[in-house]
């Protein structure tokens, strides 16, 4: 688990994440405050955790996109 620290703008925090399968990428405030990270996941776990530490949150909205792969499917072997 990683922590970020940074804060709110005008009461807001605004994160965007950007996951894979092996890596993940998060942008807050426009770029305040970024992280990148490799991992290798439980397949079976999807899991993601954001959360607030002394004091509350409140998820004001929520989009999820899925990105398409820049790698061309071969004859013979499932697209990625």
């Amino acid at each position: 688990m990683r922590l970020l620290l940074l804060a709110p703008v005008n009461g807001k925090i605004k994160v965007r994440v950007l996951t894979d399968r092996t890596s993940t990428e998060v942008f807050a405030n426009g770029g305040d405050v970024t992280f990148s990270g490799v991992f290798f996941p439980d397949s079976a776990n999807h899991d993601l955790l954001l959360g607030a530490q002394g004091g509350t949150a409140h998820l004001a909205s929520l989009a999820v996109g899925e990105l398409k792969s820049i790698w061309p499917a071969k004859e013979g072997l499932p697209s990625r």
